[in-house]
């Protein structure tokens, strides 16, 4: 119930009618406009804005999880392609069907969105880097796969995709482009000591066979 101050003039304290508690009215002695107080307008804010965040929490509850950081990935898309990328650590999810695309088809578009995206708080180390991970999807452990030609090593789960830590999709998309464009070959990366012939071919075999 509206308390009697409410429900009078604020110019001239002239009483006001009843409806006054719920809609604007013309003080009949004064002509000032009287508006009611705001309290049932927040109310409804209030509900709303709580519907909104338990949306919000049981989207997140939904997203798969970062194998390193428990958090929820966020997604990430360019026009042909999808991630998951987790903004603590820098690492990215992306299905099986992409990380193939990867070792086939220049995509900048798709890992410039992924870069964007990252806005990494704790850099993973290179002893966690080490660690195995488990499947975002099927929490099952994840094999552990050299990228040729450089120092990383992704964690595939044959049946739903790969886990890039941070830096390394860039790093493993790189290396199948400069595959592709002849500029290291099976040669170039057994004369510094990595893999030998058909090494690349090998490691793209163990990712996708």
């Amino acid at each position: 119930m509206e308390s009697p101050r409410s429900l009078v003039c604020a110019k001239c304290g002239a009483p006001l009618p009843a409806a006054a508690a719920s809609v604007a009215v013309t003080c009949p002695f004064c002509s000032t406009t009287a508006v009611p107080v705001p309290r049932v307008v927040e109310r409804v804010v209030e509900r709303v804005v709580e519907r909104v965040v338990v949306a919000d929490d049981a989207a997140a509850a939904a997203r798969p999880r970062c194998p390193r950081c428990r958090r929820p990935l966020e997604e990430v898309r360019s026009a042909t392609r999808t991630a998951g990328v987790c903004t603590r650590c820098g690492g990215t999810w992306v299905d099986a069907d992409t990380a193939r695309a990867l070792t086939q088809t220049d995509d900048p578009s798709f890992t410039q969105a992924v870069r964007r995206a990252v806005s990494v708080v704790r850099a993973v180390s290179l002893g966690e880097r080490g660690e195995p991970v488990s499947c975002p999807i099927c929490g099952a452990q994840a094999r552990r796969v050299e990228v040729a030609g450089t120092v990383h090593v992704v964690d595939v789960c044959d049946a739903h995709g790969t886990w890039f830590d941070c830096d390394e999709l860039t790093a493993f998309a790189e290396a199948f482009a400069e595959r592709r464009a002849g500029t290291i070959t099976d040669e170039d990366l057994a004369a510094v000591g990595v893999g030998g012939p058909g090494f690349l071919t090998r490691v793209f075999r163990a990712l996708f066979s």
